[in-house]
C-alpha cells in the first residue's frame, strides 16, 4: 500500500473557481457614463454593458426586501405620525384582504372603520415615499390584475413595491 501524497492528491482534484458562475450574476463592472439619463453603460471583462437604472434599482431593491423576509428581519420606518388613508369600499376590502402579507413586508396598517386605514410605518426602503401615494399606487396595481395577488403573493406584491420606489429614468446619479 502506497500512500497518497498531498501533491497527487492535488493533482486529482479540479482546481477551485475562483469567482462561482451563477446565473443572472454580473461581474464586477467599471461605471464609463451615461445615456440619456435613463442607462448607465458600464466596462466588463465581456465588453459594455448598458444597464436600465431603474430596472437595475428595482432589483436590488427587490432582492434587499426578498432577503429580509427570508430572515425575518424586515426594516420598518415607523412614521412620526399616523396617516389617514380613505379608499373606495372594493379599494378597502383588497387592502384588508393583503394586510398580513403588508404587515410583514414592512407596512404598519390598521383598519380604522370600513374604508379606512391608518399607516404607521412603511418598508424603510420607502422611508422617503409619500405613504399615501405608496398604499394607493399598490391598491391601483392590485385592481389591475384580474385576480390580485392570488399566485406568489408575496413576490409580486414586493415586486410593486420596488418598482414605485425605485430610482426613475431621468434621475441624475452620482458615480459614487
Amino acid at each position: 500500500d502506497t500512500p497518497i501524497t498531498t501533491a497527487a492528491a492535488a493533482d486529482t482534484k479540479p482546481p477551485a473557481p475562483t469567482q462561482p458562475d451563477l446565473p443572472g450574476r454580473l461581474p464586477l463592472l467599471r461605471l464609463v457614463g451615461k445615456v440619456g439619463a435613463a442607462y448607465l453603460v458600464a466596462e466588463g471583462p465581456d465588453g459594455l454593458y448598458l444597464i436600465d437604472q431603474h430596472a437595475a434599482h428595482e432589483r436590488i431593491l427587490f432582492e434587499r426586501l426578498m432577503t429580509q423576509q427570508a430572515e425575518k428581519q424586515v426594516v420598518s420606518q415607523a412614521l412620526l405620525q399616523p396617516v389617514m388613508l380613505e379608499l373606495k369600499p372594493d379599494s378597502a376590502t383588497l387592502i384588508m384582504d393583503n394586510l398580513g402579507i403588508l404587515n410583514r413586508y414592512g407596512f404598519e396598517v390598521e383598519p380604522f372603520g370600513q374604508t379606512s386605514f391608518l399607516i404607521r410605518a412603511l418598508p424603510a426602503l420607502m422611508a422617503d415615499a409619500d405613504p399615501r401615494a405608496a398604499l394607493i399606487a399598490l391598491v391601483d396595481d392590485f385592481e389591475e390584475d384580474e385576480e390580485p395577488l392570488k399566485n406568489e403573493r408575496e413576490a409580486r406584491l414586493i415586486a410593486r413595491i420596488c418598482k414605485r420606489v425605485a430610482i426613475k429614468a431621468g434621475k441624475q446619479l452620482s458615480p459614487v
